[in-house]
């Protein structure tokens, strides 16, 4: 692995475990709405100081947007109040982005396969059927 994929793994790795915790830390009372908006504000601010350093726009802004942006705030939305919600409703931190990332990664790979014609391997359903498993182990009580 390079030293930019590994940088980026990281960089997602620790935003994922910041997210969480911050998610998890959300006032009982406070409307998902208002803490979307301010955290997308927030999001916003820190993006735009990123755009004016380490990642400058080249070209138009036009021309670097397609249709796919949309779908992404989308699915931004979905993320974040679908979290919200599961921590609210009694989800923990140990089993809520697990099960999560497990449904989800399952789905990509059968999605993957269907739309874009990436190949599913024996030892990648072998592994989703272990993260399976491990949920089922998981929720035992």
């Amino acid at each position: 692995m390079n030293q930019t994929a590994l940088l980026a793994l990281l960089t997602a790795v620790v935003g994922t475990i910041i997210y969480h915790l911050a998610q998890r830390q959300v006032l009982p009372d406070a409307s998902p709405a208002l803490v979307l908006c301010v955290a997308y504000l927030v999001g916003a601010a820190i993006c735009g100081v990123l755009m004016l350093t380490i990642f400058p726009l080249r070209g138009g802004i036009r021309a670097q947007l397609g249709g796919s942006v949309i779908g992404i705030g989308l699915a931004v939305v979905l993320i974040e109040a679908g979290f919200l919600w599961m921590y609210r409703s009694g989800w923990t931190l140990a089993t809520g982005a697990l099960v999560v990332n497990v449904l989800a990664t399952i789905a990509l790979a059968a999605i993957g396969a269907i739309v874009f014609g990436e190949r599913l391997s024996w030892t990648m359903a072998a592994g989703a059927l272990l993260c399976v498993a491990g949920l089922a182990v998981m929720s035992y009580r």
